[in-house]
């Protein structure tokens, strides 16, 4: 994680194909709305190809980590969840969210800048 970075987005994901999995959110335009959030994407599938392909064809600007032996999951989260989003302030996950609707999620980012 970056350190000095006040408010934090990791958003952990295997599953690309899923409409509502939390890499399919249109992260570019809350990145937009809240510059102060410094986003990090994980994606602990298998087939970095499959994820090149997604983020060509989805044209997503943000880079991801590919972790194909899924160590960000198996570190740091309970279960065998296939997407997950941390909000961390000042270094510290405040919440764990699977925000499916990104009008539900901004709403929440607001809340969390107030």
């Amino acid at each position: 994680m970056v350190e000095n970075q006040e408010f934090q987005v990791v958003v952990y994901n295997r599953n690309l194909t899923w409409e509502l999995a939390t890499f399919n959110l249109n992260w570019e335009s809350l990145g937009e709305k809240f510059p102060e959030i410094n986003f990090i994407f994980y994606y602990g599938g298998k087939s970095e190809e499959k994820l090149k392909n997604w983020m060509k064809e989805k044209r997503f600007s943000f880079p991801a980590i590919f972790d194909p032996e899924d160590s960000f999951r198996k570190g740091n989260l309970e279960g065998d969840m296939t997407g997950i989003v941390l909000n961390i302030q000042d270094g510290k996950v405040i919440s764990l969210m699977n925000p499916s609707f990104e009008e539900e999620y901004e709403n929440f980012l607001k809340e969390w800048m107030d």
